[in-house]
């Protein structure tokens, strides 16, 4: 494990690959696979300059249906895929627990996600160059409507629980952790000082830079 660059995703929309060890930038696209007119052509994706594309899994009747054929368009045409699994990656799990609920009610929560994503994992292993471990975790307004956030605590449970699976299954897909949101790194802090390790479970760190 190692942090060697920082994905920026700007406005949602656009999202920048900041490649640091190799001083190289790579311009991609949030697309929306779940939406149905959603899924720009890679015709489409050259012309803007665009290189990869940020998808999220949404767990759904026929999601491997639908996720197979477009991460097999966009990877068999140079475009690569980062795939993002979050709080709509797993119908079996339920609801999330709220951002405020204490580690003891996430632990099963975390413990159902990590099994019932590695299908998922094992599934588009050799297709996409990277997973993003959940979605705005450090969201600072939460509410009834919109409530990613999780605890640093069991956030760091999540992430390296997640990295471990990821990494016995494949030893190629880089790791993300989520597009951070609040712009306070004492998130990033705390999820470091909650690890058991001392370090972050990922080899990469996603931006909202907004």
């Amino acid at each position: 494990m190692g942090i060697q660059s920082t994905i920026c995703f700007v406005a949602a929309i656009l999202f920048v690959f900041c490649a640091y060890t190799t001083g190289s930038l790579i311009t991609g696209l949030n697309v929306g696979a779940a939406v149905g007119n959603d899924t720009p052509t890679t015709k489409s994706l050259m012309d803007l300059g665009v290189r990869s594309v940020r998808l999220e899994y949404v767990d759904q009747t026929s999601a491997f249906n639908l996720y197979d054929g477009l991460i097999s368009y966009y990877s068999s045409n140079n475009v690569s895929v980062l795939l993002i699994l979050d709080y709509t990656s797993c119908r079996a799990c339920g609801s999330k627990p709220a951002s405020t609920a204490p580690d003891s009610a996430w632990e099963p929560y975390v413990s159902s996600f990590v099994q019932n994503t590695q299908s998922v994992v094992q599934r588009y292993s050799s297709s996409v160059y990277a997973f993003e471990i959940w979605n705005e975790e450090d969201f600072a307004s939460p509410s009834p409507q919109y409530d990613p956030g999780v605890p640093p605590r069991s956030y760091a449970l999540l992430l390296s629980n997640m990295y471990a699976m990821i990494r016995q299954n494949t030893p190629k897909s880089m790791v993300v952790m989520g597009g951070l949101a609040s712009g306070d790194p004492g998130y990033v802090k705390a999820v470091v000082g909650a690890s058991s390790s001392g370090l972050l479970a990922c080899d990469l760190i996603g931006l909202h830079p907004y």
